[in-house]
């Protein structure tokens, strides 16, 4: 519903709202100078004073001073078109920052550092939970966020967790793919013997009471078994990052409401998403067995 909202809302404006409209060129090419420029009018006690006197003021609506309140309303939508401004050249910096760092702006020593890390994020993941428990938790959420009942597995925070840390594996996965760095530990070789079921060292890891079967890939093709990283790549290739938080958010606030997705008008592909989540953590599970970066628990 939210989303339906915010559509509608965009097409009441046409493209050229979404732009800096206050700005001057210069200002836009410099918007530093519009915060200098800003803060050298007001201190801090002081557009606290005006904004408040501002309130103040359109809740009595008589006796008001609306020539100060033009000028204050003014100077604070400049302020944030250059906040904007700034925003944007800051993304758009970390984002070559990035790209050179994924490419030629790293010795192969500090590459190696950057691709550990994406590992040991993966490795962290599966260190707070195993394969069954993440899926169990994720599949009660998405059947919480479909119906108009409270997930009650354990209490809100647990569920709170898995699903910040579910969000903390999209980067890793993402950069994994974007680098393209396979490790040669984690791809098996093609022979009859790929998919065997009794080589547990090769799906299930450190597991305790439950059985092998438990931990299998059962989402995976042969193909994906055999090499997780191409399960990656269809993950990343079907949604940005960004809608993939965006989802997992708005599962998370649906399976913790009273009311379901469908009541309320959002319409997720509820199937594909729990498919393509799944297919996600036993890829980055195979990893986390077939690496050398696990630790041996105490």
């Amino acid at each position: 519903m939210k989303e339906n909202l915010r559509q509608q809302l965009l097409k009441e404006y046409p493209e050229w709202h979404h732009n800096p409209l206050r700005l001057s060129i210069a200002e836009i090419e410099a918007p530093y100078l519009v915060l200098n420029h800003f803060f050298e009018c007001y201190t801090l006690p002081q557009i606290r004073a005006c904004l408040q006197e501002l309130v103040y003021d359109s809740l009595r609506a008589e006796d008001t001073d609306a020539p100060s309140h033009v000028t204050t309303h003014e100077d604070i939508e400049k302020l944030v078109e250059a906040a904007w401004v700034i925003l944007k050249q800051n993304n758009k910096a970390k984002e070559q920052e990035e790209n050179l760092k994924l490419n030629d702006g790293e010795s192969e020593v500090e590459q190696n550092e950057v691709l550990a890390g994406f590992y040991r994020a993966i490795n962290n993941f599966f260190e707070s939970f195993t394969l069954p428990f993440a899926r169990d938790y994720l599949l009660s959420a998405l059947k919480a966020a479909e119906s108009k009942r409270i997930w009650n597995k354990a209490a809100p925070t647990d569920l709170l967790y898995f699903f910040e840390s579910m969000e903390a594996l999209l980067p890793a996965v993402y950069s994994i793919v974007k680098k393209g760095d396979e490790s040669k530990k984690v791809i098996l070789p093609k022979s009859p013997n790929t998919c065997d079921l009794t080589q547990y060292h090769l799906y299930c890891g450190r597991y305790d009471q439950l059985k092998p079967w438990d931990y299998f890939p059962r989402s995976l093709s042969a193909k994906e078994y055999q090499n997780p990283y191409k399960a990656l790549q269809k993950f990343t290739s079907g949604a940005s990052k960004k809608e993939w938080k965006d989802t997992l958010h708005y599962l998370l606030s649906y399976a913790l409401g009273a009311n379901s997705l469908s009541e309320l008008g959002v319409n997720l592909e509820l199937v594909r998403i729990s498919e393509e989540l799944q297919k996600m953590l036993e890829a980055c599970h195979l990893i986390y067995v077939r690496t050398a970066v696990q630790t041996k628990k105490s």
